[in-house]
């Protein structure tokens, strides 16, 4: 956390020194979001994005969203994150997850598979998937991701975990 709040500093400081930079502000609203500061980080990535439409920066903006529960305008702003760049992965994952939370699976289904589509190596992607199908009761399935998504990272913990529970 103390590298966060150095970083988040210097962030400020570029960004009272030139502040159109684009890199420094959504840096700076990165750095509050990983120090629970979901409001600054909310205001500060929304300016980044006037400065510069990046799908990158709609998704963080999608995930701050999330984090305070404000999943309608988390959808809206994975989907502006799609619209910018339909072969970003991590946006359609995202995506699924907030309809997972929501209940809609079938959304939620449609977009893990559409991140699987366009990053076969997504081991996130897979996971959620996993997690998803094992919560529809398709057991088989979600063992196959798990599986899948441990090859892809052996050393994540959790995808182990998991897998090992099958």
């Amino acid at each position: 956390m103390g590298k966060t709040k150095e970083a988040l500093q210097e962030f400020e400081k570029a960004v009272k020194l030139q502040p159109d930079n684009f890199d420094a502000m959504a840096n700076l609203g990165v750095a509050y979001a990983k120090l629970g500061l979901h409001n600054e980080s909310l205001a500060t990535l929304k300016s980044s994005i006037e400065i510069k439409k990046y799908h990158k920066t709609y998704d963080k903006l999608g995930l701050v969203y999330t984090e305070l529960g404000m999943y309608k305008e988390a959808i809206e702003s994975f989907n502006e994150a799609i619209k910018i760049n339909p072969r970003y992965a991590k946006a359609y994952n995202d995506l699924g997850t907030i309809y997972g939370k929501t209940g809609n699976f079938e959304l939620a289904l449609e977009n893990f598979n559409k991140a699987i589509r366009i990053d076969k190596d997504y081991a996130d992607a897979h996971y959620n998937l996993g997690i998803l199908l094992e919560f529809l009761g398709e057991k088989e399935k979600a063992k196959v991701e798990f599986e899948i998504a441990v090859r892809l990272e052996p050393e994540n913990e959790v995808y182990t975990k998991k897998a090992g529970l099958y």
